[in-house]
């Protein structure tokens, strides 16, 4: 005869294992498949080293953009060799600032400052259409924000952070960049279906970046920075091997939409074969989104943030600090 409650137990077991086995599934597929991403677009890089990183036109764009590349590929590489207890804020803070100059020496010695596409049409995927000046430097803003979050994540988790007020304190300083948003431009995703244009794979991928950017807004980065300030205990995130793939491929999304375009403008690639490395990209991110940040999160904070978004547009550091205060509250209650 078997103890009260033994099957129970035995069946919880294997759901856990199962659940891990799922996990560790969708771990590898995306280490593979932003692997596969980075490698192929470094083949490509490589088969035209010259034209593309030793021009002396904008040549500070060509270093930032190699130093880059470089950098990302030498992540993946890296990702799966290194301990689970090893610090990685040096190579996020490298990786962040090297975003940044990339996206800056970009608009700089690329400046695009005239260039006009039709209505509808982004540079970033559209064949006819080009990479504009007010999108690089959009861009940059996010970059930026992959630094600070980076640098928000290894404090919270290397530093103790004893009272409510540090852990608000330091919630604030990383949303604050949002309230320098209205000084960058802004490009809305739905432009680019709701001017008319007929369906073709290029809406569909811009429909899907759109509530990848929902997911990235309320829960990467309002969602995570949230719920690693309101928890009772410290969080261990930026150093797990699923948060490494997550990071590499947000990283990647951002410094690649327009170096593919660039490829495809240059000759060196096709149209469609820079959709399909976007729809590889996307597809890793994604899967590693499901097993790096989704796990991390208090889902009630993360529909909140988006509700607030649009009952209070444009008011992310309020709302942000906001929620956290009843979170905080509700949590302590609980």
């Amino acid at each position: 005869a078997t103890a009260p409650g033994t099957g129970a137990c035995m069946t919880t077991i294997m759901a856990i294992n199962q659940e891990i086995q799922y996990s560790e599934i969708l771990e590898k597929t995306s280490l593979c498949g932003i692997c596969q991403f980075l490698l192929l677009v470094a083949f490509i890089s490589l088969r035209n080293v010259v034209a593309l990183f030793i021009d002396s036109h904008g040549i500070s764009h060509r270093v930032a953009g190699g130093a880059l590349l470089f950098w990302l590929t030498y992540g993946s590489y890296l990702v799966p060799k290194v301990s689970k207890e090893s610090n990685w804020f040096l190579y996020d803070f490298i990786l962040g600032i090297l975003g940044i100059l990339a996206t800056l020496t970009a608009a700089r010695d690329f400046p695009h400052r005239h260039v006009k596409n039709p209505p509808g049409q982004s540079g970033t995927l559209e064949h006819n259409a080009i990479v504009t000046q007010a999108e690089m430097v959009e861009h940059s803003f996010y970059q930026g924000l992959n630094l600070v979050q980076a640098i928000y994540l290894h404090c919270m988790q290397q530093f103790p952070w004893n009272t409510p007020y540090a852990r608000h304190a330091a919630l604030w300083l990383v949303t604050a960049p949002w309230l320098l948003r209205h000084r960058f431009p802004v490009h809305s995703f739905s432009n680019n279906w709701k001017q008319g244009n007929t369906w073709s794979v290029e809406i569909m991928l811009y429909q899907i970046k759109k509530w990848q950017y929902v997911f990235y807004k309320h829960f990467v980065f309002h969602g995570i920075n949230i719920s690693v300030a309101v928890a009772r205990n410290q969080q261990v995130l930026v150093s797990t091997t699923s948060w490494r793939i997550f990071w590499l491929a947000l990283n990647a999304s951002y410094a690649m939409e327009f170096f593919l375009q660039s490829l495809v403008k240059r000759g060196m690639l096709t149209q469609n074969s820079m959709l399909w490395l976007q729809r590889l990209l996307m597809t890793a991110s994604t899967l590693a989104a499901l097993v790096a940040v989704v796990p991390h999160l208090h889902a009630g904070i993360c529909i909140v943030s988006v509700v607030l978004n649009f009952c209070n547009r444009g008011h992310d550091v309020l709302n942000t600090m906001i929620l956290a205060v009843i979170a905080m509250n509700v949590l302590s209650t609980s």
